[in-house]
């Protein structure tokens, strides 16, 4: 299990920010991809009547991620309930 920071405030809290790591443009696009399927299953719970959470912009998403314990360029970033992990060449995993 990945040795990860977790942050005293909330990823929601306005007054919370953390230095963006330095990303490929793979990881970035997967990132993207990520953000866009929290998007639409954010319209979908209110097209249900459910009130969601506080939906991140895709900065501050992108400014959640953080890296990996080791040297291999992996970044960790907290999406549906879990840490999802992107490789440097856009591969995520769980």
């Amino acid at each position: 299990m990945p040795q990860i920071h977790e942050p005293s405030r909330k990823l929601d809290d306005p007054g919370f920010a953390w230095s963006m790591v330095k990303t490929t443009r793979a990881q970035r696009h997967a990132l993207k991809r990520l953000h866009d399927r929290m998007e639409a299953d954010y319209v979908e719970q209110i097209k249900h009547g459910v009130m969601p959470t506080v939906l991140l912009s895709y900065r501050q998403f992108r400014k959640s991620a953080q890296p990996y314990f080791d040297d291999s360029g992996c970044i960790m970033v907290q999406w549906a309930n879990m840490w999802v992990g992107i490789e440097r060449d856009g591969y995520t995993h769980s």
